[in-house]
């Protein structure tokens, strides 16, 4: 009799623990631009110590498989069509080739998808430039 109440109670705990949706981890695929993106961390500039970027801080980039929108503080900012130039974007820091953005058919920003996190690089970190590095946040745009 005592097996079956531990039992129970194994179970019971196991279902109100596996309820909670909240406490979930997002689950996106980071090695596909296709979505939303957020800001996570800032490297360089003039700050020595940076405040911590938390999420829902709004700084995103959505990206669809032929447009893109720019939010700040969740406000669309900028938006249209993009394409990617592979290879001709250089990293400023260490001059690695890497690939570049072109917004609305100019040539823009230089970044790279890596480790599940997307890049922007302006300019190199000596003279104040900055990384930012974004985190998925969703597969939709």
């Amino acid at each position: 009799m005592k097996t079956y109440s531990i039992l129970t109670v194994l179970a019971l705990m196991l279902a109100l623990t596996a309820c909670d949706k909240e406490k979930q981890p997002i689950r996106t695929n980071g090695g596909n631009l296709k979505g939303i993106w957020e800001l996570r961390v800032v490297n360089g500039g003039m700050l020595a110590y940076p405040p911590p970027i938390l999420p829902g801080n709004g700084d995103q980039w959505r990206f669809s498989e032929t447009e893109y929108g720019r939010y700040y503080k969740d406000t669309l900012n900028r938006t249209g069509i993009y394409t990617i130039s592979r290879g001709t974007g250089t990293d400023p820091n260490t001059q690695r080739t890497i690939d570049q953005f072109i917004f609305d058919q100019v040539p823009s920003e230089s970044f790279e998808l890596r480790d599940d996190t997307l890049r922007f690089y302006y300019g190199p970190i000596a003279a104040d430039g900055v990384i930012l590095m974004y985190a998925k946040i969703s597969d939709q745009f």
